[in-house]
């Protein structure tokens, strides 16, 4: 399929090519033609050729509906089950960024557990899970616990490094105690954006298990962060 666009009153060149190449990719057309009356029998007109978009071949590189076409290309699910796979509630957009090779979604049956109580307030709490007893088990255990007190001294994430078949524990640790101040520093500077609200490495432990395995424990505040990434970094 093809478009023809000719020019407006006023309408110049530049706007015409802008116009066509618009329309080119919004109707998906292959081939456009723009024309231009200049005056005294004279004209201008431009073939235009949408570039085709190169298909990915990878199937991790593919979107969703590409991938439900190839698996669907393949034979290995029915024009149905694709139909089927197509109906879900999140847009593509976001279900593809949160997991790999993504083509659809599920659902699992939701319930709330029940008699929770943590420092004296009560609490319902949803709970999607395809498993029997689960929220049976939740509620029932809190009903006989009669409530949760908790405490909350520090907010601090452990991350390790650990060295094995060390010939010197002792001199290891007595290095890395020397240069703690560099790596605070380090430590920073990968991560700046929790040292603006107020977190980061708090403190450095050693631990030492045998005569050859020693760990070096990182202890990261890491805010509201559930932590793995800032501890990982």
């Amino acid at each position: 399929g093809g478009i023809s666009l000719g020019h407006a009153i006023g309408a110049t060149g530049a706007r015409l090519l802008t116009s066509l190449s618009y329309q080119l990719n919004q109707k998906e057309k292959k081939y456009g033609v723009a024309s231009l009356c200049i005056g005294g029998g004279l004209g201008l007109a431009m073939l235009l050729e949408r570039p085709q978009q190169k298909k990915n071949s990878r199937f991790y590189q593919m979107s969703p509906e590409e991938r439900l076409a190839s698996l669907l290309n393949e034979g290995q699910i029915s024009a149905d089950t694709k139909k089927e796979f197509e109906n879900t509630a999140l847009s593509s957009q976001i279900a593809n960024h949160m997991i790999e090779n993504q083509i659809s979604e599920t659902e699992v049956p939701m319930g709330v557990g029940l008699h929770l109580t943590v420092d004296e307030t009560d609490y319902l709490v949803p709970m999607a899970t395809e498993e029997p007893s689960v929220i049976a088990a939740l509620s029932n255990g809190a009903k006989i616990a009669q409530g949760f007190k908790t405490v909350n001294q520090q907010r601090l994430m452990r991350g390790q490094i650990v060295f094995y078949d060390v010939a010197d524990p002792e001199s290891l640790i007595d290095k890395l105690q020397v240069r703690e101040a560099e790596i605070f520093q380090q430590a920073e500077l990968s991560y700046p954006s929790i040292v603006k609200r107020g977190g980061g490495l708090r403190d450095l432990q050693y631990r030492a298990f045998d005569e050859s395995f020693i760990s070096v424990d990182f202890l990261v505040d890491v805010k509201d962060a559930m932590g793995a990434n800032i501890v990982n970094a």
